[in-house]
């Protein structure tokens, strides 16, 4: 029997993406919000660390090499890596901020799109109802409840299918990273065992983990978007560019000691690990979450098919 026409169906889905949708761009105005803030202190530090650079610049090649010191040479080297960093993490930033952007701006449309889906979707209903009660069935009120039960859960599977999707992509960024860090932090060893202070095969690896790391970024904000209208997952996977070492950072550190170039990586690894496991942590309970929506599913469609043959008209 189908217990609902296709154009109660419709709407339906349309107020519970619209439900959806509310959901996803409260997380994701908040985020912009911290983006925000962030962006505007990275861009002070990055205008900064140019500026360094520039006022070091204006001495000519000629008068720092006749010059007492290669001190200026060195400190030139060290701003411009600084400044390198400083950018590197504003670029990072501005991307996220920018997919943010992205989608909020996708989301409103799709809210726009929908109108007035809750006040058509509830006249629809409303004239069912009327319609089984005027028919004589004693089980309307039973029939209509299990019937918008079912269509929450199965609205809830398909946005758990949602969140899965993108945390799987999230969970292959973070896995790439750690391996790229691994590799780099057997590479530091290497070095250290061999003394051999200018080995490069480790700056192939975190430069790798760098690019990884912009798309974890942005990987993370959409999935902790689709899991806010997840009910039950509540996920830690807050993530700023300071958990990790960027590239850039950890070059800079060669001016001082291959060892602490090591412990270096060794906390970036460390902070990848914990990402890693959290992610796939959230998968596993959304999974868990899915198999047990699909057999409650079941469950409430034999109730209300039993209910429905059972009940003469």
């Amino acid at each position: 029997m189908n217990y609902t026409n296709e154009k109660a169906e419709t709407l339906r889905q349309q107020v519970y993406s619209k439900e959806s949708i509310r959901a996803k761009l409260a997380v994701i105005y908040k985020r912009r919000q911290e983006l925000k803030i962030r962006l505007d202190e990275l861009d002070k530090i990055r205008i900064k660390e140019q500026q360094d650079v520039d006022n070091l610049e204006k001495f000519s090649l000629a008068s720092i090499l006749s010059s007492i010191t290669g001190n200026k040479v060195e400190k030139l080297e060290k701003e411009r890596d600084e400044a390198y960093a400083a950018a590197l993490k504003y670029e990072t930033a501005l991307k996220e901020f920018n997919a943010v952007c992205d989608n909020i701006t996708y989301y409103e449309n799709e809210l726009e799109k929908i109108g007035k889906a809750e006040e058509e979707y509830e006249a629809v209903i409303n004239e069912k109802f009327t319609q089984l009660k005027q028919s004589g069935h004693p089980k309307a009120d039973e029939i209509m409840r299990l019937d918008r039960l079912v269509g929450r859960m199965q609205n809830e599977i398909k946005e758990i299918d949602e969140a899965l999707a993108i945390g799987t992509k999230a969970k292959s960024s973070a896995e790439r990273i750690t391996a790229e860090l691994e590799n780099a932090e057997n590479s530091a060893d290497e070095d250290i065992l061999s003394q051999y202070s200018c080995g490069r095969a480790k700056y192939t690896y975190l430069s790798n983990a760098q690019e990884e790391l912009n798309l974890l970024q942005v990987h993370l904000s959409r999935f902790r978007t689709e899991l806010a209208d997840v009910r039950s997952i509540d996920a830690d996977l807050q993530l700023e560019i300071n958990d990790f070492l960027s590239f850039a950072d950890i070059v800079l550190e060669n001016f001082i000691s291959e060892i602490i170039v090591l412990n270096k990586i060794r906390k970036s690894l460390e902070s990848a690990e914990k990402m890693r496991d959290k992610i796939i942590s959230t998968i596993y309970r959304l999974e868990e979450k899915r198999d047990q929506l699909q057999s409650d599913i079941k469950e409430v469609r034999k109730q209300l098919e039993s209910l429905v043959i059972d009940t003469p008209l």
